[in-house]
C-alpha cells in the first residue's frame, strides 16, 4: 500500500511554533542556516509534518522518532522502530508530498511552468526515446517536467543519489516499469497544476492520496 500525503504549505504556516520543537537537533540546526525566512519555514513545516505523519503510522511520539540517512542521503527510520514504513518527501512552491509505503519509495513534484532551455537539458538528460516524445509534444515544457519528476522519483526510491545519471534511466511519460528496472513501479500522481510521480519497489498496487491538514495531527 502507498499513501501520498498532500500538504498545502500555507495551511501549516500558522503552526510553526508547534512544529519546530518536533525537529531533532540536526533538523533544527539546518533550519537555522537558511538565509531566507520562506525557506526556513518550508523546512520546518515539511520536517515537522513528516514527523507527525510518521508518528501516526508508527505509534511513536514525533519528537522521539529516530530518522537516519543512508550513504547517499536518503532518510529512513532507525531499525528499532516497528513498524518502520519507508517514506520520502518532496516539496515545490506551496506544495509538499510525503509518501509512505511498505517497500522503498520515492516521490517528486514540480509546478507546471515554462522551462527555458528545456530542449537542451532534455537532449543531455533524457534517453533518445524520451527526447523524441518531448520534441513531438504540444505541451513541451509540461511534458519535460512530467518526465523529469518520474526520473527523480525513481532515483529517490533507489536511494542512489547522484551515482546514476538521469540519462541512464528510461521512464518516458507513461511507462509503468522503467526500462531494465522492472522491480520498480511508477505511478503518476494527480495534483492540480503540478507534475508529480511516486515510485515504489514491487507491486504495492493500492494508492491513496490524503489531504494532510494540521487539524488532523496537532492538538486543538
Amino acid at each position: 500500500m502507498i499513501q501520498i500525503h498532500h500538504l498545502d504549505l500555507p495551511l501549516w504556516r500558522p503552526h510553526l511554533d508547534c512544529l519546530l520543537p518536533l525537529l531533532d537537533a540536526t533538523e533544527a540546526a539546518r533550519a537555522g542556516r537558511f538565509r531566507f525566512a520562506a525557506d526556513r519555514e518550508r523546512h520546518i513545516i515539511c520536517q515537522g509534518a513528516l514527523r507527525l505523519i510518521l508518528a501516526s503510522a508508527t505509534g511513536c511520539p514525533p519528537h522521539v522518532l529516530e530518522i537516519l540517512r543512508g550513504p547517499h542521503g536518503k532518510p529512513h527510520l532507525a531499525a528499532h522502530h516497528d513498524p518502520a514504513p519507508h517514506f520520502n518527501l518532496s516539496h515545490a512552491g506551496q506544495k509538499a508530498l510525503i509518501a509512505l509505503a511498505t517497500s522503498p519509495v520515492g516521490v517528486d513534484i514540480e509546478p507546471l511552468r515554462e522551462i527555458e532551455g528545456s530542449q537542451e537539458i532534455a537532449r543531455a538528460q533524457f534517453t533518445k526515446h524520451e527526447f523524441s516524445q518531448l520534441i513531438t509534444s504540444e505541451t513541451h515544457s509540461h511534458d519535460f517536467l512530467r518526465i523529469w519528476t518520474r526520473k527523480e522519483a525513481l532515483l529517490k526510491a533507489m536511494g542512489d543519489g547522484l551515482s546514476r545519471s538521469l540519462a541512464s534511466i528510461e521512464v518516458g511519460l507513461e511507462l509503468e516499469r522503467p526500462t531494465g528496472l522492472r522491480q520498480w513501479r511508477l505511478i503518476n500522481v494527480d495534483i492540480s497544476g503540478h507534475a508529480a510521480c511516486v515510485c515504489v519497489q514491487g507491486e504495492n498496487s493500492t494508492l491513496s492520496i490524503i489531504d494532510a491538514v494540521p487539524e488532523d495531527f496537532l492538538p486543538g
